[in-house]
């Protein structure tokens, strides 16, 4: 799941429509899907900032293992309908026993779950949340050794930043829009254009010039240090208003918290049980 924004700046005035949707299958037109447009968009843009791509596979195979899909559903967490399987977004792995950052948005079904196409789906925790900030720490009952050891806050402007997956879940259904609905495999680099704290509460806005696709919400945005500097939440995409309806540009917004609040968390939780 991400949040994403459109705005229509051609001919029209500009103007801004919020629209929420689970599982990326629904949305903006054509557009509100995973599709091969807005991936061959975020292709160009990873290009203009990490252009080798010896680079970029190194950081999908560096970082790509401690992103997991998560899934928000029927407690029961039994799939009826393979659009079922790809409601969620993604988690990132702090720590090497299941702890996780993610959107607080991708987890407030009433059960959420650790998941992809080969394994049986793993029914999460909730440890903490800010749902105004949209950041959540969550627990499952797996070991995690690949996980992010290094934290980041604030990460400065300018940074080069990137998010990548690869796994994902994608699937092909009988007259979708995109060529496989879903999120799978990807890989998105960008840099840091704004930095700054957020509602009043432990977290700060990060607005990137990533592109975000359908379904990367809670996907970690890490710097080529490897550091985890965010988690994504919002995609805002402009977009021209011609028949060949093309995305112009994309700002993904991601959120964080001090690494010693997040680590406090985690040491509480982990003291009551």
């Amino acid at each position: 799941m991400m949040r994403f924004f459109k705005s229509r700046v051609s001919l029209i005035a500009a103007a801004i429509l919020p629209l929420a949707f689970a599982g990326c299958a629904t949305g903006p037109g054509e557009f509100g899907y995973d599709n091969p447009k807005l991936r061959k968009l975020q292709r160009v843009q990873s290009a203009h900032f990490i252009p080798h791509q010896k680079s970029q596979e190194r950081f999908i195979r560096q970082f790509g293992p401690k992103v997991w899909t998560v899934r928000s559903g029927d407690p029961s967490g039994k799939f009826n309908t393979p659009t079922e399987l790809i409601e969620g977004g993604r988690g990132a792995a702090i720590t090497n026993d299941g702890y996780f950052l993610t959107a607080h948005h991708v987890i407030e079904g009433p059960a959420f779950f650790l998941t992809n196409l080969t394994e049986k789906p793993i029914r999460g925790r909730l440890v903490w949340a800010d749902p105004v900030t949209d950041l959540a720490v969550v627990k499952f009952p797996k070991s995690t050794p690949n996980y992010f050891r290094k934290m980041l806050f604030p990460v400065s402007v300018h940074t080069t930043v990137l998010s990548t997956d690869d796994q994902g879940i994608t699937i092909s259904l009988e007259g979708s829009q995109d060529q496989g609905v879903g999120n799978g495999p990807f890989f998105s680099a960008g840099n840091v254009l704004s930095h700054k704290p957020y509602g009043g509460g432990p977290g700060h806005t990060i607005m990137t010039s990533l592109v975000g696709r359908g379904g990367m919400s809670g996907s970690p945005l890490v710097t080529q240090n490897g550091e985890l500097c965010g988690i994504l939440s919002r995609v805002n995409l402009t977009l021209n208003v011609t028949s060949a309806k093309v995305w112009k540009s994309s700002r993904t917004t991601a959120r964080m918290m001090s690494p010693n609040l997040i680590r406090a968390i985690i040491q509480k939780d982990r003291a009551s049980f």
